[in-house]
C-alpha cells in the first residue's frame, strides 16, 4: 500500500503498475524491509544501505538507486566530530538513559550541560575519579547528544596521546601543528580525556597546552575535562620545581575560573 501511495503520487497508474512490475517490484521490497529496519549494522538487502528510488519522466518508468535516509543521517552524525577517541559502540547511547542518580558529580556534570545547551552557561565541565568510574563514557554521551544536535564540530581527544602528537608533529609538519593546534583551539567543543596524564615537557605546557586553553577561554568555547585528579592533586602530579608550579597553576586557574 505504501508503494502504490508513492506511485499514485508520481502520476502513475494502476495498469502502468501492471505493465511495468519488474521495474517497480524492488521498489516494493525496499519499502516492506525498510519499514522493519532492522539497524545499519544488520541490514540483509541484496543491496545493504541502498534503497531503490522509482522515477517517472515523460511516461516512462525507470528507477535508481540511492544510499538509504537512516545511512546519511549517520554520516552527517559522524561529521560532527573532527576527532573521536572513544569506542565507536558509545556512539549508539545516549545521555537519556543518565539520570545522574547514581553519582554527584555525573549528575551536576548532566545539569551543566543542559545548562549550555539551553543557553544559559557557557561554563566548562570537570570529571575527575578513579580508573573506569565513567567520566570519560560521561563526557562521550554529551558529545553524542551535541552533535545529534548539529553543534559540533567537536573534538574528542585522549590528552596523552594528542598533546605528544602535536608536540612530534610541531618539528615534522609545521602547517599541520598549526592546523590541528588552531582546530583544537577554536572547534565549538572539545574534550580532553584523560587530562593529567602522559608526557608533559615544558613546550607541550607553554606552546600547546596553554595556548589551547587560554584561547578557548577567551572565545568562551565549551570544554569539558575528564581526570584522574582533582586540580590540587593535578598540580602536584604535573608540577615538578617552583617555576613548572607557576606555570601549571595558571592552566589550572583557568580551568577552574570556567568550571566552578
Amino acid at each position: 500500500p505504501k508503494a502504490i501511495k508513492y506511485l499514485t503520487k508520481l502520476g502513475i497508474s494502476d495498469e502502468q503498475i501492471k505493465d511495468n512490475i519488474a521495474t517497480i517490484i524492488d521498489f516494493v521490497q525496499d519499502i516492506n524491509y525498510c519499514e522493519k529496519c532492522p539497524g545499519l549494522k544488520r541490514c540483509n538487502k541484496t543491496t545493504p544501505l541502498l534503497c531503490t528510488i522509482i522515477t517517472y519522466k515523460n511516461g516512462v518508468i525507470d528507477k535508481t538507486i540511492s544510499p538509504c535516509k537512516k545511512m546519511l543521517e549517520q554520516v552527517e552524525f559522524q561529521k560532527q566530530f573532527y576527532v573521536r577517541d572513544f569506542d565507536e559502540e558509545w556512539l549508539t547511547h545516549g545521555i537519556k538513559k543518565m539520570d545522574g542518580k547514581d553519582s554527584k558529580g555525573r549528575g551536576s556534570a548532566i545539569m551543566k550541560y543542559i545548562n549550555y545547551k539551553e543557553g544559559k552557561s557557557d561554563g566548562w565541565i570537570y570529571l575527575h575519579g578513579s580508573q573506569n568510574s565513567g567520566k570519560t563514557y560521561v563526557a562521550a554521551q554529551i558529545c553524542v547528544d551535541i552533535a545529534k544536535s548539529k553543534q559540533g564540530p567537536i573534538c574528542f581527544i585522549n590528552s596523552s596521546t594528542r598533546l605528544k602528537e602535536l608536540y612530534d608533529m610541531s618539528f615534522k609538519e609545521k602547517d599541520k601543528f598549526q592546523k590541528e593546534l588552531n582546530r583544537y583551539s577554536s572547534c565549538p567543543v572539545l574534550v580532553l580525556d584523560d587530562f593529567g596524564n602522559g608526557y608533559y615537557n615544558d613546550y607541550i605546557r607553554d606552546g600547546i597546552l596553554f595556548h589551547i586553553i587560554s584561547e578557548r577561554s577567551k572565545k568562551r568555547l565549551f570544554t569539558i575535562f575528564t581526570s584522574s585528579y582533582d586540580y590540587d592533586e593535578l598540580l602536584t602530579v604535573l608540577a615538578s620545581t617552583k617555576a613548572s608550579t607557576l606555570k601549571y597553576s595558571q592552566i589550572i586557574d583557568i580551568i577552574k575560573r570556567n568550571a566552578d
